[in-house]
Formats: structure tokens, sequence, C-alpha cells
């Protein structure tokens, strides 16, 4: 597994979402299940990559012009700031792609292995992480925490303006009401904060990180669980063609293009096969982040999408950590999304591995440290039992064997 990490950074360098690059990854990718999978497919799709954090300058635009149009015009600050404000949270905070017809659509693309069971299908199981990798983040890479902070202040700046414009608004209306003392140099502290929004306008830089744990250990621990269950490890001879573990479940391992364009692979992949998947009874395992063993857990929830993820298969990914011999850890994203948020939403059940600490910044992330080195061997191959293990107790489930 952690061959495939080394070979496709050597190869293609960082995978920026609908790059000649990303696109090479996943031809290696195909490759690789070409090995063992019954069928390997490639669903092509377009979105506007830039779309997500290209916005962030608008933003940051919007909310100096309100501050601006205050002394000129108070109702005309406030509609400028609350507008902002609410696609700032739509667009960018909860990716909801409202503003992806202001951007130019490009390229991309998911690669699929499957594996048929022996008999019958009865469920599918999809173990999946993402191919592209992302520019680095470069107030994160050199502030470290202090990044984060900045970059949460000037994002609670944006939400909190037209809260109090809206105040300041009211105030104005009432002949008879003065203005309280801690709304009255308001404007004051918002311009003297304004400075942080240096973070957003220049949040990424030119350099594309290789992208090694996020997340190219997430597609080679799929990929090494998928191996398995088709019934190639490590003894198979390649001459030979392998006998499917699994009796009634259908495997489906997936390399999703563009997660940090905004989640637009894995959004793609749900929405054209929404209605096949549900037919089928599909799970989704997502992998994201497969750095460190220690640091393994599954995610409950993903505070800026708003997902939370079904209670039952976070309970039946709990059991395949304990039927590896592990105790389960669980974790909430407070920042970011996973491609299992996708999936939530178009309701059909998934849930997230992070190998990452959610409490603090890990300096690989988003950053030119994201090489293969700081990817944890024990932390590929434990992933790669739980996914084993999840899907075998699947397996037995659908099969009317479990005890």
């Amino acid at each position: 597994m952690k061959r495939f990490i080394v070979d496709v950074i050597e190869k293609t360098g960082g995978r920026l979402a609908g790059s000649p690059q990303e696109e090479a990854g996943q031809e290696m990718a195909r490759q690789a299940m070409g090995k063992f999978c019954h069928q390997v497919e490639t669903q092509r799709f377009s979105a506007p990559m830039e779309s997500i954090h290209g916005s962030l300058r608008g933003f940051s635009a919007g909310f100096l012009a309100a501050l601006a149009l205050a002394p000129l015009s108070l109702t005309a600050s406030f509609l400028v700031a609350l507008v902002n404000a609410f696609f700032f949270l739509g667009h960018f905070l909860s990716m909801r792609y409202w503003l992806d017809l202001l951007f130019k659509k490009s390229e991309s693309s998911n690669v699929e292995g499957v594996i048929e069971p022996r008999e019958d299908v009865r469920a599918t199981v999809i173990f999946a992480g993402h191919m592209d990798s992302t520019t680095e983040y470069r107030f994160w890479h050199h502030l470290g925490m202090g990044g984060i902070a900045l970059t949460w202040l000037a994002s609670v700046l944006i939400l909190l303006l037209p809260a109090f414009l809206g105040l300041d608004l009211f105030f104005s209306r009432l002949a008879e009401a003065p203005l309280p003392v801690w709304l009255a140099c308001y404007r004051t502290d918002f311009l003297l904060l304004s400075p942080s929004l240096a973070v957003l306008w220049w949040m990424r830089s030119d350099r594309v990180v290789p992208g090694a744990q996020d997340n190219l250990s997430g597609v080679a621990a799929a990929l090494g669980a998928a191996r398995v269950l088709a019934g190639a490890g490590e003894d198979w001879d390649a001459e030979t063609v392998p006998a499917p573990v699994l009796s009634h479940t259908r495997v489906r391992v997936v390399s999703f293009g563009a997660e940090e364009a905004g989640l637009r692979g894995s959004h793609a992949y749900a929405r054209e096969f929404k209605d096949r998947l549900l037919e089928e009874n599909a799970v989704l395992v997502n992998l994201d982040g497969i750095l460190r063993d220690k640091d393994l857990a599954i995610v409950k929830a993903e505070i800026m999408l708003g997902v939370r993820f079904p209670r039952q298969v976070v309970a039946d990914l709990g059991r395949a950590f304990l039927g590896v011999s592990r105790l389960p850890k669980y974790t909430v994203i407070p920042q970011g999304a996973t491609d299992g948020a996708s999936f939530t939403r178009a309701g059909i059940p998934a849930v997230s591995i992070l190998g990452l600490p959610t409490s603090r910044l890990d300096p690989t992330y988003h950053s030119r440290r994201d090489t293969p080195e700081h990817v944890e061997d024990q932390a590929l191959a434990t992933t790669r039992d739980v996914l084993v293990q999840f899907a075998k107790n699947l397996d037995k489930r659908v099969s009317g064997k479990e005890e």
C-alpha cells in the first residue's frame, strides 16, 4: 500500500483537481484495480474547480464594501453584508455550490473497480478515497494554529457584520433611543480586525502539495482491502484467477477526483448512481488522511456541512474495529469535509474514517510536508483490516449467518 503512494507521487507530484497530474494518478489507480477487480470503469464529470476557494476574495471584498457603505447608507450596507454572509455560509462553508455559475468548468474523473461475490448480490460495500491534492494553505503552513485562528476570526467577522449593522439600523430608526455603548464602536472594531481577511484572500499559494496522507493514503488502504476481498492476498499467484472472499456482497472500490475542489467527484458519483446504489443496498466507508495508527477514528459528524452519519453505520464500523482487536475511537470534524458527506446528503448510508487529530492542526495537512515518509504503514494496515472485517460482517448479515 505504501508503495502505491510513493509510486504515484514519484510519477505525478501534486495532483490539482482537473489537472493532467490528477488524471495520471487516476490511471495508476485504474491499473492497480485492473489486477484483481472483475471490471474497472471511469466516470467523467465536469465542475468549476475554483468555485469554492475562488469565491473567498469575493466574500472578503463584500465585507469591506459593506463597511465602506455604512457611513453613506446604513440600509445598503446592511443588505450587502447580509447577502455576502448568506452566500459565504451557503456556498463556501456548507459547499452548496450556489455560485458555481460564476466559474469556468473543467473535467475530472472517478475510477471504480468492481469485485463480484461468489453468489447472488444482496448488498454492496464501497471503499473510497480521493486522488487529488490541494495547493498549500500558506498561513496554516507558516503559522500553524495561529493560521487556523485567523481563518475562523475572518469567517466570524463576515457572518457577524450583518447582525451588528442590523442592530445599528434598528436603533437608528428609533427617534428617542440612544445607541447602546457596546454597539457604538462596532464599526471601528470590525475595521481594526479586518486585516484577518488576508488569510482568506491569500489562503492558497501556487504550490501543489504531494498529498500522501491527503489522500493517497485513503486510496491505498481502499485498494488494499479490495485486493484482500478479491482473494488476491499476499500469497496470490498473479497467473491464477483470484477467488472472491464474500458470498453475497459486491465490493466497489473508488478513487474520487476533485475532492479538494469541494467534494466534486463524490458529489458527481452519488448523484449519477444514487438509484443504483440504493437498489444495491450500498454503504460507503470513506477514508481520508490515514496518517497515524493512534489517530484512526470513526467520524460521527461534520460540523461545517451539517452532516451526521447514520448511527447504525457508525456502530457497524465500530464493531469492525473490535473485530480486529482495536477499541474504536470516534471524532467530529469541526472544519473541512470528507467525501462521505456527499453520500449522506444524497441519502446513501455512509461513514468516514480519519487518521488525523481534529483538536489541532497536523503539520502535514494541506502542506508541503504531506510526503510519504509521514504515513505510517501500520495505519494503512489497520485501516485495511477494519474494512475487510466490515465487509465480512455485512456479508454474514445479508447471508443470514450473523450470530
